[in-house]
C-alpha cells in the first residue's frame, strides 16, 4: 500500500498503520523500505526465495537484511 499512489496517499497509509499499532493491532507489513520497517514494526520475519532467513527484533532483521541482500560481502 505504501507504495502504491502518490506520496501524500503513502502518508495517508502509514498513519493508519501507526493508528492501528496504537491501539495494540497487528499489522502486517511486506516491503523492502528498512526505515518504515524499523519505525513499524517490531518483530520482523526476512524471507529468502521464500525460506526463512532470519526473525527477530526490527533493527537485528534491517542489519541482517541489509548485509546478506543490500551489501553482501562477496567471497571468490
Amino acid at each position: 500500500v505504501l507504495s502504491v499512489g502518490d506520496k501524500a496517499f503513502a502518508d495517508k497509509a502509514a498513519l493508519k498503520m501507526r493508528e492501528m499499532l496504537e491501539d495494540d493491532r497487528s499489522v502486517v507489513y511486506v516491503g523492502h523500505s528498512m526505515p518504515v520497517v524499523r519505525e513499524l514494526c517490531s518483530r520482523v520475519l526476512v524471507l529468502d526465495k521464500g525460506q526463512q532467513s532470519f526473525v527477530g527484533a526490527a533493527e537485528e532483521a534491517t542489519a541482517f537484511y541489509e548485509q546478506a541482500f543490500v551489501h553482501p560481502i562477496r567471497r571468490p
